[in-house]
Formats: C-alpha cells, structure tokens, sequence
C-alpha cells in the first residue's frame, strides 16, 4: 500500500509525507446466484517520510468493513454474459499519524459511514473475469483529532478520553462523492472448483477540511489466492 499525504495541521506546516507499507487483512464472503456477502478486517502500520523537513512519522490504518450485493441485471457483451449488482456497504476507516518522540504530533482521521456499492463483473473466458466496484459515499460520520505540541484545542483530558473524543468531535456529510473516492479494479482467474487466483488494484482518496486540511491518496496492489469451501 503506496500513501501520500499532505497535512496542513499535524505541524502546522504543508508538508507531503509519503511511504510504503504492507497491509494485512482477515476477510469472509458468501456467493450465491442472487447475492454477494462480504465481511472483511483490515489493518496496516508503517513508517511515513516527509518530502521536506525530514519528519519520520508513523501511519497506522484500521479498516473493518461490511457489505451486502444483489444482482441487478445480466447482460451480453461480446457474446458473454456479465453481471452488475448494487447494494450497501458500512465501513470504518481509521488513520492514525504520529510522531509523539521528537515533536509530540498525533493525527487521527476517522470515516464512519455507509456507502453505496456498485459492482460490475465481465466474464472474459469460462475460467477469466474482471470486475469494477465502485463506493459511493451516502452518510459519512467523519472525525478528526490533532495534537500538535499542545497548540491545538485538544485538552489533556480529552486525549485522556480518546474514545469520547472519537465519538464526540465529528460532523456529518452528504454524498460527498469528490471528497471521498473509493474504487477496487480485480482480475480473477479460476483455478479449480475450490481456488482462485487473484490480482487487485485499489484506490482511496480523501479530501477533508475538518479542523485542517489534509489530503490523502492511497495506491493498493494485492496478488492473492483464494480458498473456497
């Protein structure tokens, strides 16, 4: 997972900090003719450098998700018959950025909400397919907390009480599909009746003004296999 970001409040300075770290990750899914279910826990944490300043930091993600498809339509293309469905997706994104031993810096950014999930799926040969999904963002609970020095509104008593604080300093927002960019391309051949194998790429954007701006980009590339039972 390839990340770049640039944040305007976790040193009061704009600057890009960037790096590259592996990324973990326990999921489950259910397929039927109809319908797609998916539960999936992921979690990555690794050092972040900064273009300028030479600030080393830490970047932790925590990402649990869950989510539920239906089959809309099927239709042909070049002869193949392809799939889209549609459905929901709750998920919890959770940043947390650091540098507490040199100048006592802490940046968490929290995306709690529910998504609109679209997938197609095209059938390239019997044993080849390729799908798109796409998440569209509906309710988003976001949250951000800064600690920079003690120079930002947060009290001792408030990072004391980090949860009540996670919980209590957001604000929410609507369809706010240009700040929020999710998207997943996968390529899946089928091995045999109980493997598959697997390429993804992923993509995350946020854009958030919330107490400071930051900007973030998240670039994924996964190569897995895939057990069925």
């Amino acid at each position: 997972m390839h990340s770049r970001l640039i944040d305007q409040g976790y040193t009061h300075s704009r600057l890009l900090f960037r790096g590259t770290n592996s990324k973990f990750g326990l999921g489950y899914s259910r397929e039927t003719h109809k319908s797609i279910f998916d539960f999936s826990a992921l979690a990555s944490s690794g050092k972040m450098e900064s273009k300028s300043g030479n600030l080393p930091s830490n970047l932790t993600l925590i990402h649990p998700s869950i989510g539920y498809l239906r089959k809309i339509k099927t239709y042909k293309l070049s002869k193949k018959e392809n799939a889209f469905f549609a459905g929901i997706h709750l998920s919890s994104i959770n940043y947390y950025l650091e540098n507490e031993p040199v100048i006592d810096n802490i940046d968490i950014v929290s995306l709690h909400g529910i998504y609109f999930n679209f997938r197609n799926r095209l059938t390239l040969t019997k044993n080849q397919s390729f799908q798109l999904t796409y998440l569209m963002p509906a309710i988003i609970y976001e949250n951000r907390v800064l600690w920079n020095s003690g120079a930002s509104n947060i009290t001792y008593s408030d990072r004391d009480n980090i949860l009540k604080t996670l919980m209590t300093r957001g604000r929410f927002s609507y369809f706010n599909v240009l700040r929020n960019v999710q998207f997943k391309a996968e390529y899946i051949v089928r091995l045999s009746d109980g493997a598959d194998f697997d390429i993804q790429y992923g993509f995350f954007y946020l854009n958030s003004f919330k107490d400071a701006p930051i900007h973030l980009y998240s670039n994924e590339l996964l190569l897995g296999l895939k057990f069925k039972f």
